[in-house]
């Protein structure tokens, strides 16, 4: 691209043109992630720190996250499902008694706005952030919150396009995006396209634990969250107590947004 970078100094209209320009450039693939969805195999997304990190650079910290009335809470029992190697599928579990066993599985939702000031004017755009939660335990609940009010952030500002990810719905895009890193790794995107058609179900291919034996619950932010904290550090957290102290420490810079990174 051959357009030239408008300047930075501290007249409105270049602010706005130099705003403009950093939107309009082209994503960063280096900067996309992948992770398991559920029947979907892996996705690309940005993390959570990374959109506020963006932000803070293109807008200069002229910019503000805002929940829009209570969090939505639904809960209900699930099936807990086991692979059977001999169906070759997924079957219901059976407790001693064959009684079908089954755990409590939760759908956090909260909607939010965030507001850009452009040359005096204000950009707003709401939208709806979700995160899945397993298990009844104030924690599995708190990272569910956290989980949920991020990804409402980064539905927000989706809105302002390739910068914050809006890419990453284009199916075609999606489906290389991220590989790049999986490549740097030591990870070819030809191996894993094998691995993938070889292997069990997606499902079953990552199991997360903490050091102390407990799993990761089943919410995306705990295991972005716990993948995070494995890549920057080289070991897993020793427990889900361990985990929240170094996310409330990544957050400690101040930032305009009160959100979970």
């Amino acid at each position: 691209m051959n357009e030239t970078i408008p300047s930075n100094d501290g007249n409105l209209s270049d602010r706005l043109s130099r705003i403009l320009w950093e939107l309009r450039q082209p994503l960063d693939m280096s900067r996309v992630k992948r992770r398991q969805a559920p029947g979907m195999g892996s996705v690309p997304y940005l993390e959570g720190y990374d959109v506020i990190d963006r932000a803070n650079s293109i807008f200069g910290f002229t910019w503000s996250f805002d929940l829009i009335g209570d969090p939505v809470i639904v809960r209900w029992q699930k099936k807990v499902l086991i692979w059977n190697q001999q169906e070759k599928r997924k079957v219901p579990a059976l407790d001693a008694n064959g009684n079908v066993q089954t755990e409590e599985v939760g759908l956090v939702y909260i909607t939010g706005k965030v507001s850009v000031d452009l040359d005096g004017k204000t950009y707003s755009h709401a939208d709806l952030g979700r995160c899945v939660f397993t298990g009844d335990t104030p924690e599995a609940l708190d990272m569910a919150l956290a989980g949920s009010a991020t990804d409402c952030l980064k539905r927000c500002f989706r809105q302002l396009g390739e910068q914050f990810g809006n890419l990453l719905y284009d199916k075609e895009i999606a489906q290389n995006a991220g590989l790049d890193q999986n490549r740097s790794n030591g990870t070819s995107s030809t191996a894993i396209s094998t691995s993938k058609a070889n292997s069990m179900p997606p499902t079953t291919s990552i199991v997360r634990k903490y050091g102390d034996g407990v799993s990761v619950n089943g919410n995306v932010s705990e295991q972005e969250a716990f993948d995070q904290f494995k890549e920057k550090t080289g070991r897993v957290p020793a427990s889900k107590d361990e985990l929240r102290n170094w996310l409330a420490s990544q957050r400690a810079t101040p930032t305009p947004a009160s959100v979970a990174a």
